[in-house]
């Protein structure tokens, strides 16, 4: 009996790691396009979504205001209005690095 206790920790302990993993790096295309225009960088989800706002179950996480005009941006060079616009390394280059557009 004790040995299930302890292979229900050990899957829970595995899983948490593995999904707080994922909350730590933006998606490694768009890390990769942010590192790309600021070499210096590391770049985290928390730079455009706001970590904090609680989600439903297959829920994507909210923007923050910088995530929201990285968006923009986004939109307004392929003149869409569509929240699935992909930002490239132009976006990031127009709407700069995180710690600029907090100040």
């Amino acid at each position: 009996m004790l040995n299930i206790d302890r292979r229900k920790v050990l899957i829970l302990t595995s899983v948490f790691m593995l999904t707080s993993l994922g909350a730590v790096q933006a998606t490694p295309k768009q890390r990769k396009l942010y590192k790309e225009v600021f070499p210096d960088s590391n770049p985290k989800c928390a730079y455009c979504h706001d970590l904090d706002k609680p989600r439903k179950d297959g829920e994507k996480l909210s923007m923050n205001d910088y995530g929201m005009a990285i968006i923009k941006a986004a939109q307004d060079a392929r003149e869409t209005k569509d929240m699935e616009a992909v930002p490239v390394a132009e976006t990031y280059k127009k709407v700069g690095q995180v710690e600029d557009f907090k100040k």
